[in-house]
Order: structure tokens, then C-alpha cells, then sequence
């Protein structure tokens, strides 16, 4: 009796434990199917790992093609086709878009925003955990004059409690309005690399 005792307390602790086969590993991007969980390493463009997310957010499903782990989003897919790929906007911020994340790089600052609403116009976000500022909070990116090469872009809420609390807030930003339509600021003009 015993031995069984200690043989499930063992086993328990190496389930409750895991190993570093799950951890990510430099230059890696995965998919790890551990009972309901999924692990995804995050890469910026520069392939450098800038975060990893132990589950996929609701509305997305986790998914490899070509040995690449996402979290593909199962909502409005035509503005993330857009906007998706590797921008520059006119204050030098570098963005990595995503069906699942925005990547933000700004003065030697990496900021992850993991999509969670996509609309016509606009994405809902959670800051990623890592995040210098406002971290694990909400965000909202609001996207207008979209073509092939360029964008405008304001992100109109950047502390929000919840992604509720965005849903069930009036729209501060003004696309009419590109000089000071972004919550008193002008909006960013993005360009594709």
C-alpha cells in the first residue's frame, strides 16, 4: 500500500511539475496540446522570443502550419488580412501584426497585445503580461484609411480594466480628425515595410 502511495505522489508531482521539454526554447515557436492548455512562444520580426502565452485567448483557435504556432482568430478575419504583416509608423515604432497579436516595438521597448475582438475597424487586446506599461490590462487599436501599403491607427484605449469596459465605453477617437482625433493626439500613420 505504500508503494502505491508514494508511486502516485510521484507521478502527481512530475504532472504538477512539468519539465523544460515545455519551456521555450530560443528561436522557437510551438504548439504544445497538455490536456485543455496550449503554449505558444512568441516571436517579434527580428525572430527574437518576446513572450510566451500558456493558453490561446476565447475566440481563437491554436494551430501549426509549416512547423509555426498561432492562436488563429475565429472572428471578423477581413481587417486582420489588411493590416497583418510588419509596419513602421512616422514616430519609428516597428508593429508585427498577426491573427492573434499585435507586436510593438518602440524605444527599445517590446509591448505584446494578444488580440481577443476583431470588428470592421478595430481590435480589442490584452497587454501582455511582460509589458512595461499597463500590463495585463486592455487595449483597443482603431484602424482607418486601410490600403494595401499604409494605415492610420489610434490606440483609443490603452488601461482598461477589462474588455468589457472597452466594449461598454463610448469610442473616444475621431478618424474625421487626424491631427488630434486620437484622445487629443494625432493619429499614427503606419506604412508597410
Amino acid at each position: 500500500m505504500k508503494k502505491l502511495i508514494l508511486m502516485s505522489l510521484f507521478v502527481f508531482f512530475l504532472i504538477a511539475c512539468g519539465s523544460d521539454e515545455d519551456e521555450c526554447a530560443t528561436g522557437e515557436t510551438r504548439c504544445v496540446k497538455n490536456g485543455k492548455a496550449q503554449e505558444q512562444c512568441i516571436k517579434n520580426k527580428s525572430n527574437k522570443n518576446v513572450g510566451k502565452r500558456t493558453e490561446c485567448p476565447s475566440e481563437t483557435t491554436c494551430s501549426v502550419d509549416n512547423n509555426v504556432a498561432s492562436c488563429k482568430n475565429n472572428g471578423n478575419g477581413g481587417l486582420i488580412s489588411k493590416i497583418k504583416g510588419n509596419w513602421t509608423d512616422n514616430w519609428g515604432a516597428t508593429y508585427t501584426i498577426n491573427s492573434s497579436d499585435i507586436i510593438l516595438e518602440s524605444n527599445n521597448d517590446v509591448f505584446i497585445f494578444t488580440i481577443l475582438v476583431v470588428g470592421d475597424n478595430f481590435v480589442i487586446c490584452q497587454n501582455g503580461p511582460e509589458n512595461s506599461y499597463n500590463p495585463d490590462l486592455f487595449s483597443k487599436f482603431v484602424f482607418t484609411n486601410i490600403s494595401t501599403n499604409q494605415f492610420n491607427c489610434c490606440q483609443s484605449f490603452y488601461d482598461s480594466p477589462s474588455q468589457e469596459y472597452i466594449e461598454n465605453s463610448e469610442e473616444p477617437s475621431d478618424p474625421s480628425d487626424l491631427t488630434s482625433g486620437c484622445n487629443g493626439f494625432s493619429w499614427s500613420e503606419v506604412k508597410r515595410d
